[in-house]
């Protein structure tokens, strides 16, 4: 897992750059190829990464209760509206862009204890406003069942946000997901922000002093309230993109790798499609036909997924599809697969790396054409 958790962080820092670098060589491959197939399917996956990755270094209740937190306004007819809201008009967007300008460290505490650009840092996070507007609004649909998406109550007569109403309207709501409220807190600290947003600090034995001596949080504090308004943010948007992807285009993509071969007696065709693509689709609808197409040096199997795969013509395959003449239907096992992240479990080595092969799968016999394209 900490190996998968590291190519996770390797592709992050890499868009968060803007690009301006090599594609690093350690990073999840699928996710280069899932950008081919669409721009949803990449985000659907990377989304799915993402909460993989957390998963690993945080404890699950934590994306349990942001999102419980969110979807509990579910029930109220304006809560679609909330969504949309921030959504259509780009505030998410804007978020995420100032959220990626600021995405410059790694899960780990820097081994040099605190500087000046971590908090730097943390004060660039603090004034990202789109998280306490949303969760502001959440509070008011969920108390009082009124949308309220302009939010003038919490805004100065210059229509700057007063962050701190809102952190301490915030907290107490919160009570009912007594670890979101706990990071809440740590994340929105308001003394620390003060400390360091208004210059009047020092940075001594690893601890942040104001000059007057009336502030003194130490290393671990700081980056407790660093990687939870991290945490916030990255969950934040999780939630959001997830909103905007069309799931229902995306049955038949995440398809990596196929296999073949004569399985007691039985021709087989075995298609691996990654757990969180396969999970949207039971009945896998869109696999009614396979299409194999044959030159002198190789083949390409099209099962009517995104992407097409193709193999080498080599002795093994012309015994198969000799035996494959011989049946009117083929039978096609689609695999559940997903990265390696535990040690014991039953791996496949694929074009992208090591997958872990899931105990779902799904078994069809369909028909199937072959044609000579030479």
């Amino acid at each position: 897992m900490k190996e998968l958790s590291q190519k996770i962080m390797n592709f992050e820092h890499w868009i968060s750059s803007g690009l301006k670098s090599k594609c690093p060589d350690n990073i999840p491959l699928e996710l280069l190829m899932l950008f081919k197939e669409s721009g949803d399917a990449y985000a659907f996956y990377r989304n799915y990464l993402f909460r993989v990755h957390f998963i690993s270094n945080n404890d699950i209740n934590l994306i349990n209760e942001f999102f419980d937190f969110i979807n509990s306004c579910d029930v109220f007819s304006d809560f679609k509206k909330l969504i949309e809201f921030y959504s259509i008009n780009k505030q998410v967007d804007l978020f995420n862009d100032k959220r990626e300008n600021v995405f410059e460290i790694a899960m780990e505490k820097p081994k040099d204890g605190l500087s000046q650009n971590a908090c730097f840092l943390y004060q660039s996070y603090y004034e990202i406003e789109t998280l306490l507007l949303i969760f502001v609004s959440i509070v008011k649909l969920k108390t009082k069942n009124r949308l309220d998406l302009e939010l003038y109550n919490f805004k100065d007569r210059k229509g700057r946000l007063k962050k701190g109403n809102c952190i301490d309207y915030i907290k107490p709501k919160l009570k009912d997901y007594p670890i979101l409220q706990a990071v809440f807190s740590s994340a929105y600290n308001i003394q620390l922000r003060n400390t360091i947003g208004h210059n009047d600090y020092r940075i001594i034995d690893n601890t942040i002093q104001s000059y007057d001596g009336k502030s003194i949080i130490d290393k671990d504090d700081f980056f407790k309230s660093l990687y939870d308004i991290q945490h916030l943010n990255n969950l934040l948007i999780n939630y959001f993109s997830s909103k905007n992807i069309g799931e229902s285009l995306l049955f038949n993509c995440g398809v990596l790798s196929m296999g073949y071969g004569i399985v007691n007696g039985n021709v087989v065709l075995v298609i691996y499609q990654l757990e969180c693509f396969f999970d949207l689709d039971i009945s896998k609808d869109w696999l009614n036909k396979v299409y194999i197409l044959i030159t002198k040096s190789d083949f390409k199997i099209d099962v009517n997924a995104k992407t097409k795969l193709t193999r080498p013509v080599n002795q093994l395959f012309e015994i198969w599809l000799c035996e494959l003449t011989k049946e009117s239907k083929l039978k096609v096992i689609v695999q559940s697969i997903r990265p390696k992240i535990k040690e014991s479990s039953q791996v496949i080595n694929i074009e992208c790396g090591d997958f872990e092969i899931l105990s779902n799968k799904l078994e069809k016999n369909v028909e199937y054409e072959i044609s000579d394209v030479d």
